[in-house]
């Protein structure tokens, strides 16, 4: 028990390190932090993407080399929904020039993100899939009990009221009745005017979804 305690403790004190010498620009040292980390957690897909990434971060190009590679397939092969791991794999084939390794990679996240993560990840896939020759994917389709709310900001009320651009805009559905929200999706006020579509994936409580 104290060996695993003290393994423990060793692994989250490099990945520490690792984050803090990133943060100071170090990339080099912080590669090896995360590299040590890695080591002591081999199969951990959280270290084994921090790694990966660090690894990136300390190259020239910022390219995946084929040691974080084989860490990020690793990791996949450990948890095949890891996001993160999913999506730096994709950056790599990318990187190499396989644009239909790339979107085979992140089409299943597709399914896995919530909408607004999708919303961003589809236009990096269907343009894989344009190199690679292929298609786009077909548009998405709203859930079922999905509600598509078109959203912009009244001239009048702009005219009266400076908002930063980094303010931020709430849609928000609620139950007739109850003040709780049973779905709330958050933008910037940059992005108006923006179309919001409210579903399942938006409920901040489990046991109250909108549908």
């Amino acid at each position: 028990a104290i060996s695993v305690f003290v393994t423990g403790a060793a692994i989250g004190l490099y990945a520490l390190l690792g984050r803090a010498l990133a943060d100071q620009g170090k990339f080099d040292a912080s590669r090896d932090a995360f590299a040590r980390a890695a080591t002591l957690r081999p199969d951990d897909p959280d270290t084994l993407a921090e790694a990966a990434e660090a690894r990136a971060k300390a190259d020239p190009q910022h390219r995946f080399d084929p040691q974080a590679v084989a860490m990020l397939e690793h990791a996949l092969q450990r948890d095949p929904k890891h996001q993160r791991s999913r999506w730096f794999l994709g950056i790599a084939k990318r990187q190499s020039g396989d644009a239909a390794g790339a979107a085979a990679i992140w089409e299943p996240m597709l399914a896995e993100v919530d909408a607004d993560t999708a919303a961003a990840l589809r236009p990096q896939l269907d343009a894989a899939r344009k190199d690679a020759g292929l298609p786009p994917l077909p548009a998405a389709t709203p859930a079922a009990g999905a509600l598509i709310v078109a959203v912009k900001l009244d001239p009048g009320f702009a005219s009266r009221v400076r908002l930063r651009g980094d303010a931020q805009v709430f849609v928000i559905a609620r139950e007739a009745g109850t003040p709780m929200p049973v779905a709330v999706e958050k933008h910037a006020v940059s992005e108006l005017p923006l179309t919001a579509t409210l579903d399942d994936g938006d409920s901040p409580m489990p046991t109250r979804k909108l549908s």
